[in-house]
């Protein structure tokens, strides 16, 4: 890769970082990927071991998770 590819790649965050960005357990997270409950998106890398989240996806997820009510499901604003 050259210089200026580098520069354009973000860097990735383990499971430990993206639970404290999302103020959530690992555990949590974990239950999330398997279940398929929320739909934030993930990385596998190297065979599937290691999960990374990128930092984007984490803004898309919380941005999705925005209401105006407690009632509904995410994302809907609240509209009835």
């Amino acid at each position: 890769m050259t210089p200026n590819t580098t520069q354009n790649i973000e860097h990735l965050l383990r499971e430990t970082e993206a639970a404290a960005v999302l103020n959530v357990t690992v555990a949590a997270l974990r239950k999330w990927r398997t279940t398929g409950r929320h739909n934030l998106r993930f990385i596998r890398l190297g065979g599937g071991r290691a999960i990374r989240y990128s930092p984007a996806d984490l803004r898309v997820f919380i941005e999705s998770q925005r209401r105006t009510w407690t009632r509904g499901p995410a994302g809907d604003g609240g509209a009835r």
